[in-house]
């Protein structure tokens, strides 16, 4: 059961992700005329997006098991008791949120230094 509400988890979290993504990706090509100034707001809007992520990990024990994505995923037989629901579900998601939240910072701390090298090529 914990593996697939774990699954769940962070398929819930991976698809905002994924619209984040879309989102910076859009606004860097609509600013692929100048490349370094796209690397680097590609860069800071994913630290932002980290930023938001832990921040939503911080909060995750506060908001209501019912209220999540994760809880409408689950079909009610693979939903756990309620008594650990809220446990649970806060933990996985809490364990997702700090999972993304680490691959955007540094797929912004590798979008910022390329920004600074094609930066500095020119000169």
């Amino acid at each position: 059961m914990l593996d697939r509400i774990e699954t769940l988890a962070t398929r819930s979290v991976a698809r905002g992700c994924g619209f984040a993504m879309l989102a910076i990706g859009t606004m860097m090509a609509g600013l692929s005329y100048e490349p370094a100034l796209a690397l680097e707001m590609g860069g800071i809007f994913s630290l932002v997006v980290s930023l938001v992520l832990l921040i939503f990990a911080a909060n995750a024990a506060r908001k209501p098991y019912r209220e999540t994505e994760l809880w409408l995923m689950l079909e009610p037989s693979e939903r756990p008791p309620t008594k650990v629901a809220q446990s649970i579900v806060s933990r996985l998601l809490r364990a997702a949120y700090l999972h993304f939240a680490y691959y955007f910072a540094n797929g912004s701390c590798a979008l910022i230094v390329m920004s600074i090298v094609v930066a500095n090529s020119g000169r």
